[in-house]
């Protein structure tokens, strides 16, 4: 019973003068504990006849020495529910520490694939675009000695191709190209060309 006294000696109820009328026993910790513990412990096969062997174990132990219909049902439902209580909420902990590693698995997963495709699509751009660049300067140093104004025409194409390949990889950093039928097919037609060869599309 909270009185004044108390109240003003004790505000925060440090010293426990406080508390509700119905307490639980230590005993009934130590069931409620040992019930739960083994469902916790052993294998599903085993675990649910130890709860039901600790559930009897219960009720015979208190039916014999308390002989008390009520007490008796109390105890033992109570060790039902909160053993079961304390299993569930152990499971749950155990449940979001494997969803916790299911969630960073599959996040570590995520980021692995968009590197991996970022690295194709770069390395596509850079492959086409360099082996462009690659064969028109091989074509300007056959013509060096025999045509200058073709061999400048093509030294302003292999500029034109590296400023687009900087921009396409300047895109793709930052996610705003995607490859197209008809940009691959451009690239395809100017390597064609620049080696000679007639391409009809």
């Amino acid at each position: 019973q909270v009185t004044p006294e108390k109240l003003a000696k004790d505000p925060q109820d440090r010293l426990l003068s406080r508390g509700p009328r119905f307490r639980m026993d230590a005993e009934m910790v130590r069931d409620y504990a040992l019930a739960a513990s083994g469902l916790l412990a052993l294998r599903p096969r085993l675990a649910w006849p130890a709860f039901a062997l600790v559930v009897v174990s219960v009720t015979w132990l208190y039916g014999l020495y308390d002989r008390s219909f009520l007490n008796t049902a109390y105890l033992t439902l109570g060790t039902v529910f909160y053993g079961l209580v304390f299993f569930l909420l152990a499971r749950l902990v155990r449940m979001v520490g494997e969803l916790h590693r299911a969630r960073t698995e599959l996040t570590r997963r995520a980021v692995a694939e968009q590197q991996l495709a970022f690295a194709r699509e770069l390395h596509d751009l850079l492959g086409i675009g360099l082996s462009e660049i690659a064969l028109k300067g091989e074509l300007t140093s056959r013509l060096m000695g025999r045509s200058v104004d073709r061999a400048k025409a093509e030294v302003a194409g292999i500029t034109a191709i590296a400023q687009r390949t900087l921009g396409d990889v300047r895109a793709v950093s930052h996610r705003y190209r995607e490859l197209s039928l008809e940009q691959v097919t451009r690239t395809a037609e100017s390597l064609l060309t620049a080696s000679d060869v007639a391409v009809k599309i």
